[in-house]
């Protein structure tokens, strides 16, 4: 199921849910969550590009991609690219 909260033209504005067990305790965690992923059964797939994709992009900090040429996940922080692990 999605929640959206609150009802608005802009969904964006408000915060979405994705997944969950669609009854009244379906909401998301609390009000500074804008965007929340649930399940025991899937999982989050970032976007998957090589070094020169990831190079091509206009970039900005909080930005979050999975590297298939080094093989690691980076975030963009500082102004550069940051392996997670």
């Amino acid at each position: 199921g999605v929640y959206i909260s609150p009802y608005c033209n802009n969904f964006l504005k408000g915060s979405l849910k994705i997944g969950g067990i669609v009854d009244s305790t379906d909401v998301v965690t609390n009000d500074s969550v804008a965007l929340e992923v649930e399940s025991t059964t899937k999982a989050v797939v970032f976007s998957r590009m090589t070094t020169t994709e990831r190079d091509a992009l206009t970039a900005i900090n909080g930005m979050v991609i999975y590297n298939t040429t080094d093989d690691k996940l980076q975030v963009r922080a500082a102004g550069s690219w940051v392996d997670l692990h």
